[in-house]
């Protein structure tokens, strides 16, 4: 199977830190190529982006094998992500 070149590209900008948050994963690879990779339609992986505290441990998984990261790096970003949505609901 092919493999998009951009998944190479995530992460050493989520281990250097210019990747903080999960959304921003999709500066670098589009939702079309991470839901056509994960067998899912660009609607469901725009809200995953969105919204992680969704993600499925399965899910989680395949995002992993593809961006060839260790889980917790995806897992680190997911809570920043979620943090910050709880901070601007709470203010």
């Amino acid at each position: 199977m092919y493999k998009d070149e951009r998944y190479l590209k995530v992460k050493p900008k989520i281990v250097s830190g210019e990747i903080t948050q999960f959304n921003q994963i999709l500066k670098v690879v589009p939702k079309t190529i991470f839901a056509r990779d994960m067998g899912t339609n660009t609607t469901r992986m725009g809200n995953l982006f969105e919204h992680p505290e969704k993600l499925l441990i399965y899910d989680v998984h395949k995002l992993c094998a593809l961006l060839e990261i260790e889980h917790a790096f995806v897992y680190a970003i997911i809570d920043k992500q979620i943090a910050e949505v709880r901070k601007h609901q709470l203010m």
